[in-house]
């Protein structure tokens, strides 16, 4: 008796499970197509995590926030976005940034935004951005050396099979 309870108890573990990661993933799917509509809705400019979050936490039917929790959360977003633009000559935060500092971090998963590539935020101190697109405009220099060189080996090689073709 206990083998067979521990082995419908295991099953039902297993299945909670995936349905679990079957939801997660219908709920990743839904927030992409949202995001792909208000994308499309403002011109090709991907929405800020604001209008994202509300548009996931905020029924217009009822006009009213999914809990209170939520309407905290959207407002902390608004208020962090206004106290951080207003601040000359910062790099805008984005929306990685700002879910952080309003969701909080959980591991591999931007909480708004969904699964993310793994990569370490930045803070948004002046120094560290300012760091921060010094490193990134010298790894475009990297890259744009590379091509070039590519260019010029992709060149030299055409020559050499021109020269080949000529011989034959």
């Amino acid at each position: 008796m206990r083998v067979a309870t521990a082995i419908a108890l295991g099953a039902a573990v297993v299945r909670a499970k995936l349905l679990a990661d079957q939801e997660d993933q219908e709920i990743e799917c839904l927030v992409a197509t949202i995001i792909e509509t208000q994308t499309s809705a403002n011109g090709g400019q991907l929405p800020e995590l604001p209008c994202v979050y509300k548009s996931t936490h905020f029924n217009d039917a009822t006009k009213q926030w999914i809990s209170l929790k939520c309407e905290k959360n959207y407002d902390n977003m608004i208020k962090i976005q206004a106290e951080h633009y207003s601040q000359p000559s910062i790099v805008p935060i984005t929306s990685e940034e700002l879910s952080v500092k309003v969701l909080k971090r959980r591991s591999g998963y931007v909480k708004g935004l969904g699964l993310r590539p793994s990569f370490s935020v930045k803070t948004t101190s002046a120094s560290t951005n300012s760091d921060y697109v010094r490193h990134l405009e010298m790894e475009i220099q990297e890259q744009k050396d590379k091509i070039q060189s590519q260019k010029g080996e992709i060149t030299s090689q055409k020559h050499e099979i021109q020269a080949r073709k000529k011989r034959n």
